[in-house]
């Protein structure tokens, strides 16, 4: 009996640090998938499928409902250069089901190697089955509200929030 318990201690007292180590070092890969000092950034929606047309659903919509969104959190840039972060929208359909993807892309460079460019740091997505264009705009919407309470979450100090 008495072993038992001393093994059970030795395990409960193990694991208090592993949890606040495995805490930490989610902490510091959340904050670097969207660290990145409040800047701007543009949207970028793909080319829909041609199916989206005919249940109302438009690349001009979504663009606006990014842009929207961007511009009332201060984050939006229209500007296209090298570094600057973007919000990438991908929608595919098939018969009455559907995928969308919000990526959000910002300039890394590899600390190892020297290599820098734009990755996708952050993304968020859904599947299911739709009636009308409005539903996808929905989940899009879903994804944009995500995105930004996440961003300024950890950008809180630069964004002034």
């Amino acid at each position: 009996m008495r072993t038992s318990r001393w093994a059970l201690m030795s395990v409960l007292l193990l694991a208090g640090p592993i949890h606040a180590a495995e805490s930490a070092a989610m902490t510091k890969i959340m904050r670097f998938q969207l660290f990145n000092h409040c800047a701007p950034m543009k949207p970028l929606v793909e080319s829909l499928p041609p199916e989206a047309a005919s249940i109302g659903l438009t690349k001009e919509a979504l663009e606006a409902a990014l842009e929207s969104r961007l511009r009332a959190a201060k984050l939006y840039d229209g500007k296209d250069g090298a570094r600057t972060p973007y919000l990438y929208l991908h929608i595919s359909m098939k018969d009455e089901a559907f995928s969308t993807e919000l990526r959000y892309f910002r300039y890394v460079c590899d600390m190892l190697t020297g290599n820098c460019g734009q990755a996708a740091t952050w993304s968020a997505g859904a599947v299911g089955t739709y009636s009308s264009g409005g539903f996808i705009h929905t989940a899009v919407t879903q994804h944009i509200d995500t995105f930004l309470a996440e961003y300024l979450q950890r950008n809180k100090a630069s964004c002034g929030n």
